[in-house]
């Protein structure tokens, strides 16, 4: 939910376009579906669309993290913060303690994690 409203914060604030937003919010529903392949399209277009924003890239750690592919999650947040060393989050987002929270929803979908919750 907190990456939601961020994600559309930074749409209210013009940092993204809504197509980006769009995109981002489904991948979620992709991934609640296990549909992977979509999933990563949409992630990869919103990356491609907005390669300055964090969130995206980190959306797609997320994901990879939510496949069971911990090391290419890891590449992925590692990117984020090598993008945006000022994005806090990123940093969150590489310590792997945090990682269970993925899987607590049993379906492997990125929103109850993403930016923490």
């Amino acid at each position: 939910m907190a990456a939601s409203v961020a994600i559309l914060g930074d749409l209210a604030e013009k940092r993204i376009s809504e197509d980006v937003v769009q995109r981002l919010f489904r991948v979620t529903q992709h991934a609640n579906a296990q549909r992977w392949a979509e999933a990563h399209a949409e992630v990869d277009e919103a990356i491609r669309l907005a390669p300055e924003y964090p969130r995206a890239l980190g959306t797609r750690g997320t994901l990879l993290l939510g496949q069971g592919r911990p090391a290419d999650a890891l590449k992925a947040f590692d990117q984020v913060v090598k993008l945006d060393p000022r994005f806090a989050e990123g940093y969150c987002n590489l310590q792997p303690d945090s990682w269970g929270r993925v899987h607590e929803s049993g379906n492997g979908s990125p929103e109850p994690w993403i930016g923490g919750d």
